[in-house]
């Protein structure tokens, strides 16, 4: 049943792919399989949208990979008290610096699990961008092949 549910969104986007094609071919007919594969490859949003989260993945190893390094931090102070509560001026003024520089020398194995998790977060999503490029290719050349099929067919029906 899931199956069915799944082809009527392959016929829109197909139908849409094509006519979108149909009406680029119209308006340029000496296209090239080739130019419309490299203009939907540059073009295609949900493509962009698989880059952009490869792109977020790569950024997740650095970000693993860089607590493994030092960990530095300081902080600055400064406090000014003044007291008349007894009849008498107390005044207080002071000022205070800290800096801490932790390196981690073991970890139990957390840190080098989370680089691997990561490294095999980032192979998977390699692997979801390639599965995705691969399904729009062959979208394209079907749709492409479909609309060249149809003018040929139309052509042929003109000439009888």
């Amino acid at each position: 049943m899931s199956v069915r549910s799944d082809r009527p969104k392959h016929l829109v986007s197909a139908a849409t792919l094509a006519a979108s094609l149909c009406l680029a071919a119209t308006a340029a007919r000496a296209e090239q399989l080739q130019d419309v594969i490299a203009y939907v490859y540059e073009t295609n949003p949900g493509l962009q949208s698989q880059r952009a989260a490869l792109k977020a993945l790569d950024e997740s190893y650095v970000q693993a990979r860089s607590q493994f390094g030092p960990n530095i931090s300081a902080s600055v102070g400064d406090t000014d008290y003044i007291d008349k509560r007894s009849g008498v001026t107390a005044h207080a003024d002071t000022q205070s610096a800290a800096m801490s520089l932790v390196q981690p020398l073991y970890s139990g194995g957390r840190l080098t699990s989370r680089l691997d998790a990561t490294k095999a977060q980032i192979k998977s999503g390699r692997e979801v961008l390639r599965r995705y490029e691969l399904d729009l290719l062959g979208r394209v050349v079907t749709a492409y092949l479909d609309v060249r099929r149809d003018q040929q067919l139309l052509k042929i029906s003109q000439d009888t």
